[in-house]
């Protein structure tokens, strides 16, 4: 049996973790207390530490994404982190 690294147990307590079978990663999306999985600055940091992990990994030939969530990968964007975001520019107009 494949011991998980610490650093991915850590992420299994949020919104990501992975395993490794043969040579290949499967990463498992899941957002904590919520129906679907969202794309939060949270989870796009622990996505590139676990990718980082990944790649570094030799013995890993290949990843495959998926949800633990069924019926839905990636909702969209996590509309919570979009309130740091302000929008400049024209205005929309029905014309």
């Amino acid at each position: 049996m494949l011991r998980l690294p610490e650093c991915c147990q850590l992420l299994c307590s949020s919104g990501l973790n992975y395993d490794v079978k043969g040579d290949v990663a499967v990463v498992r999306f899941n957002s904590p207390d919520s129906k679907v999985n969202t794309l939060s600055k949270q989870l796009q940091s622990e996505f590139t530490e676990v990718m980082n992990e990944i790649w570094a990994n030799e013995a890993i030939k290949s990843a495959v994404l998926i949800s633990a969530k069924p019926g839905c990968f990636i909702a969209g964007a996590d509309i919570r982190d979009g309130k740091k975001v302000h929008c400049r520019g024209a205005q929309l107009t029905g014309t």
